[in-house]
């Protein structure tokens, strides 16, 4: 099935070489691009080399360094994917492994025994935020009135302010605040339309959601979807 999503590398990582297979070739039929590491030193070394990595499929139950671990390294990473989206990955999702999957912003789970279908409902998920992150800039300039270069210095501005804004959500999250997560997401979500920032758009847009909701149990993730999309548009 082609899922119309440009072709993301995504990076599986998990100490069973059957369940390697099965995900590649699940993702590989959808039109990702797979590494595979078969455990936690070989995937930080992938991406210590500097391999521009979209996502992360990571197994919870491995030997010496288990998939939790791995997710903790990440986070704790001064590298460029520390934000980078993780789906965990169980034959055993209980209670305990799923709370600190969330405290360590893991973007989702994935049930073993494996089902194709919702492998790709994960990975869409967080693929059609990197798809057609940005509008043109020549258009957007064109509709804000501006040079090019004018909006470039734009774009770069809010990017930089970002930093800020993903520290005091995050300020607002610990302090389990629905209301200051709704007002700083609809201020992010207006800027990012008004620039064409799609991926900081929805991401903004669904930590909207979620304040508004009062649920705040999704926001973790959420957040780090949003901080992994200005880190892939500074990239860019």
């Amino acid at each position: 099935m082609d899922t119309g999503i440009r072709m993301l590398k995504i990076l599986v990582v998990d100490d069973d070489m059957v369940s390697r297979m099965v995900l590649r070739t699940i993702l590989e039929k959808n039109q990702f691009e797979v590494v595979e590491a078969a455990n936690a030193k070989e995937a930080i070394q992938i991406l210590n080399d500097g391999n521009l990595i979209d996502l992360a499929i990571i197994d919870v139950m491995m030997p010496e360094v288990s998939g939790l671990q791995l997710l903790q390294y990440i986070r704790k990473s001064k590298f460029g994917y520390r934000d980078m989206p993780v789906i965990m990955c169980t034959a055993q999702k209980d209670r305990d492994s799923v709370e600190k999957a969330g405290q360590l912003k893991a973007s989702g789970y994935i049930a073993k025994p494996i089902i194709a279908e919702k492998v790709i409902e994960h990975v869409n998920r967080v693929a059609s935020r990197i798809e057609q992150s940005l509008d043109k800039s020549d258009e957007v300039a064109q509709r804000l009135g501006i040079t090019p270069q004018a909006y470039t210095e734009m774009l770069s501005g809010f990017l930089d302010d970002m930093q800020q804004r993903i520290l005091q959500l995050q300020e607002a999250i610990n302090e389990n605040s629905a209301l200051k997560i709704q007002i700083l997401a609809n201020a992010i979500k207006g800027a990012a339309e008004t620039l064409g920032t799609r991926g900081i758009r929805d991401a903004a847009r669904e930590l909207e959601e979620i304040g508004q909701s009062g649920g705040l149990q999704e926001a973790e993730s959420a957040l780090t979807l949003l901080s992994a999309e200005v880190t892939r548009l500074r990239k860019q």
